[in-house]
């Protein structure tokens, strides 16, 4: 499965190679509530298909009249422009946008020529490939450029000049096929994850009942080497048998694993530390590891400790995007920390 940047301009491309005029449409800036985060993208071409979505469904009915509209694309096809919505209460209340939000977005005509295919192509690839890569468009002239570059996500919006990072899709493995996996694979699929379990014991693995995910058979360990080692990755043992958990735990504290957790009490998180010692791990991978696993919320159910891994998942990997924004790009302006 591709994610949406991926499915997005995999579609645009498809569009620009059947000669159609199509638009991507990114969120510049949120002031107030919005369903979408900054850098959320949709396109939509001359026939009025779309994909992707800028505000879970408030104003994309509108926009896509307005770009379907032959005098506003006749005076705005050369150049992209900004439009920002909801900044009446009038057009809040017609809109219905939530909590009296406003959102900037970037509009950029892509048209069927080379240059503008070749756009598309070169991000396909690098995302392809699971690396990051930079399109910079700029306001005045529509040029589009693409490099790749080593950054996490961003988007940076100054002087006219859009810079978005793009990356690979976040994928999350899965050591063990019990039921807390079976939540916890439902709310990453709905975040937007990749997601693989993966369980060498038969009984549990010929009990995996969601078809949505794939599960391998593999040793953990071999699967984190394979695969799950990039920092677009997460690591969570949910086996809850040290056999199953452990090598994979090991594997994934010495890779680029944006998050390793592990399931358990704390005294039985206390003993797997101490084990994963005795393996060679230095004090800094140990301490790496989260575990217990989650946010404490009081968690019993196997829906509710899948809550609470999802919680503390996302806050670090939000946590680690915003710190490399803040390293990377300090001397423009960082959309996403204004909202």
């Amino acid at each position: 499965m591709k994610h949406s940047d991926y499915a997005t301009f995999n579609l645009l491309n498809q569009w620009l190679n059947k000669n159609q005029q199509a638009w991507l449409v990114t969120v510049l800036e949120i002031w107030g509530s919005a369903p979408r985060p900054v850098g959320s993208l949709m396109a939509c071409n001359d026939q009025g298909e779309t994909i992707g979505s800028i505000s879970g469904g408030c104003i994309e009915e509108e926009l896509i009249e307005k770009l379907l509209d032959t005098q506003f694309t006749a005076q705005h096809s050369a150049h992209p422009m900004e439009i920002t919505y909801g900044d009446t209460v009038q057009e809040q209340e017609r809109l219905q946008l939530p909590c009296g939000g406003q959102l900037k977005l970037l509009i950029e005509p892509f048209l069927p020529i080379n240059h503008h295919k070749d756009h598309c192509q070169h991000i396909l690839k690098a995302l392809g490939d699971r690396s990051s890569i930079e399109r910079i468009a700029n306001t005045n002239n529509n040029d589009k450029i693409a490099t790749p570059t080593p950054t996490r996500p961003t988007v940076l919006f100054h002087n006219g000049t859009l810079k978005q990072t793009l990356g690979p899709h976040s994928r999350l493995l899965l050591i063990g096929a019990g039921p807390v996996s079976l939540q916890v694979a439902q709310l990453a699929l709905a975040l937007d994850y990749e997601v693989e379990v993966c369980d060498p014991r038969p009984r549990y693995a010929q009990q995996w009942s969601n078809k949505d995910v794939s599960l391998t058979r593999e040793m953990p360990d071999d699967v984190v080497r394979d695969r799950y080692s990039d920092k677009y990755c997460a690591v969570v043992a949910l086996a809850h048998d040290p056999r199953v958990d452990d090598m994979g735990i090991m594997e994934a504290l010495q890779s680029d694993a944006f998050y390793v957790g592990a399931l358990g009490s704390a005294r039985t998180s206390e003993k797997r530390k101490t084990r994963l010692f005795q393996l060679d791990l230095n004090d800094s991978q140990i301490e790496s590891l989260h575990a217990p696993v989650g946010i404490p919320i009081g968690s019993r159910t196997p829906a509710e400790i899948a809550i609470s891994l999802m919680a503390e998942l996302t806050l670090v990997k939000n946590q680690t995007r915003v710190k490399t924004q803040k390293q990377d790009s300090p001397q423009l302006t960082l959309m996403s920390e204004q909202a």
